[in-house]
């Protein structure tokens, strides 16, 4: 094959069939990069063993034994192997210490790290990635499929090797591009970033690749976590520890598991799959509560707490992205309108918390003509951060002047998409669990007299804006609730029933489900005002009609 294994595979295979030579019955099956080497005494499968970890070194490989290709065939059943690596013996073994097979790990894998290495390797995945799309057919894919073809296929390939390689940052970045100029090549791609790793409508930022990053973490948790339990080489968990620097602990309690994945989601940079700092984890790794995070009382200028809502004035503002960083980091639509509308308001919006069961809404406002920013912050009863991000929003729309100019930057695309439909007329409320704020920020951008934008912005990757507001919000979590809208007890003459709180259940309890339909909601206050299913009459309900005569 091409590549890294072209360099070493003939010799190779000759000294390997030398060393296998003192069994007659032994066979050497080559091709390409695998290799197959079946004989049922031990010393010769060790031999053979020894001499590729020999052949290896210089070049940094890996050898992946699979675990059957491990079992000597016949009367032995049984392959180890014992070798020195940072002056300390190592001894891997198809058998665990009672003698049986090992039944819960796939891989025996013999790890080396040279910077040598690193340069033979960054060739040998090039190679791959470009014969990978020069065997595509020659014709013009759709976004969705050629982003369907790498997600499926190369991606994992690449990540698996990747993890074992234990490649640098940099380098996997280097060919997550040369995948993104490729895909550019056989698809009319929109400009979309590649960290959202989703699909969906092809609308800016709503498809997107596999980051091999997200993989290869996901992959380096899963080792990591097998080593946990000791259902890995020691020497695995070791080597993954130098590699990423981790303060990974050595006992196996769910405790330490979760603070290892913690760990790792933040070493690594990236969102694994669901685990962030998401209240879900903090949950059993956080023992004690967390202190609010200090806010930055440099160049404050004023303070003050209205109806739960916190306001903050600075006399300096978060530094505005450069155009270049934005279109590097994959948001070209921010890019662009912050180009294009040089005097428009900016508002950083972000929704998130340390505190266990709440978070918090922040959003920082910054006027183009005036050196310093506006602040304004509040809790939330919510434990997931997107409708965190929805009252963010709602609030950038509440608190930017009205006959100005705005863009709302948030790194949530998926309220962002909420924002987008709800703008474009098209959002489905009675579906939405947070129909109550969704019909909110439909009424705050129904009272704007001027032009709002909205686009994606990357998190924690330097943009001042953005990591101002992450402060915000994580304080605001810890902060009072503001205090319920002020509602009358009945208000008949309207034509419409609204009573304070949660809907009176106990008028109708045994017919009505508590959560028979999503708007039906503890605080769906706007329940009966807006609401068109209910009338004083007949309630319509998903699963059918519901009259109360006497009502």
């Amino acid at each position: 094959s091409p590549g890294l294994f072209a360099l070493y595979i003939d010799p190779l295979l000759h000294k390997i069939s030398r060393a296998i030579s003192i069994d007659d019955s032994a066979s050497l099956h080559a091709f390409a990069d695998d290799l197959a080497i079946h004989c049922k005494n031990l010393p010769a499968l060790t031999r053979a063993l020894k001499v590729m970890i020999a052949e290896a070194v210089p070049y940094g490989l890996v050898i992946n034994m699979k675990k059957s290709e491990l079992h000597a065939w016949g009367a032995a059943p049984q392959a180890s192997i014992t070798f020195l690596h940072d002056q300390k013996r190592h001894h891997l073994s198809s058998l665990d210490k009672e003698g049986k097979p090992y039944s819960y790990y796939k891989y025996l894998g013999v790890f080396f790290f040279t910077d040598y290495s690193a340069n033979i390797i960054c060739a040998h995945f090039l190679s791959i990635i470009d014969s990978y799309f020069s065997s595509l057919p020659d014709m013009l894919l759709s976004p969705k499929e050629a982003v369907r073809l790498v997600n499926s296929q190369l991606i994992p390939k690449l990540a698996y090797r990747m993890t074992v390689h234990c490649l640098p940052n940099d380098t996997v970045n280097f060919l997550q591009k040369r995948i993104w100029f490729h895909l550019s090549k056989v698809s009319k791609l929109p400009r979309i970033t590649p960290a959202k790793a989703r699909y969906g409508p092809t609308k800016d930022g709503s498809l997107g690749l596999f980051e091999l990053t997200t993989r290869i973490a996901t992959l380096t948790l899963t080792q990591l976590q097998r080593a946990l339990h000791g259902e890995s080489p020691s020497m695995v968990a070791h080597l993954l520890r130098q590699a990423l620097d981790l303060p990974i602990p050595t006992t196996a309690s769910t405790y330490s598991i979760a603070r290892c994945y913690v760990h790792a989601a933040e070493a690594l940079d990236c969102q694994v799959y669901g685990l962030s700092k998401q209240p879900r984890i903090d949950r059993f790794v956080r023992v004690r509560r967390d202190p609010a995070p200090a806010l930055p009382t440099d160049h404050l200028t004023h303070r003050s707490v209205e109806a739960g809502v916190q306001a903050f004035s600075y006399s300096v503002s978060p530094h505005e992205p450069r155009y270049g960083d934005l279109v590097l980091h994959g948001c070209h639509l921010a890019a662009d309108l912050l180009r294009d509308h040089p005097d428009a308001w900016r508002a950083y919006t972000d929704g998130s918390g340390l505190h266990i069961h709440n978070n918090g809404a922040a959003v920082v406002l910054v006027d183009p003509s005036d050196p310093g920013a506006r602040v304004f912050s509040h809790r939330i009863r919510e434990d997931s951060s997107y409708p965190a991000e929805l009252h963010a929003i709602l609030l950038a729309l509440r608190r930017a002047p009205r006959h100005q100019k705005l863009i709302i930057l948030s790194d949530c695309s998926a309220a962002l998409q909420k924002l987008d439909s709800i703008i474009k007329g098209v959002c489905a409320y009675y579906s939405h669990t947070h129909s109550s704020i969704l019909r909110q920020i439909r009424k705050a951008y129904l009272l704007r007299e001027a032009p709002t934008h909205y686009a994606h912005i990357r998190s924690h990757v330097g943009f001042a804006g953005n990591e101002w507001a992450d402060i915000f919000a994580k304080h605001a979590a810890f902060c009072p609730f503001p205090p319920p809208p002020q509602m009358h007890k009945f208000d008949l003459h309207k034509g419409a029933i609204l009573i304070q709180g949660k809907p009176h259940y106990h008028l109708y309890k045994h017919k009505i489900p508590r959560h028979a339909h999503p708007d039906l909601h503890p605080r769906s206050f706007d329940l009966w005002k807006y609401s068109s299913f209910f009338s004083r009459l007949s309630f319509s309900w998903p699963n059918g009609l519901v009259n109360i005569p006497g009502y």
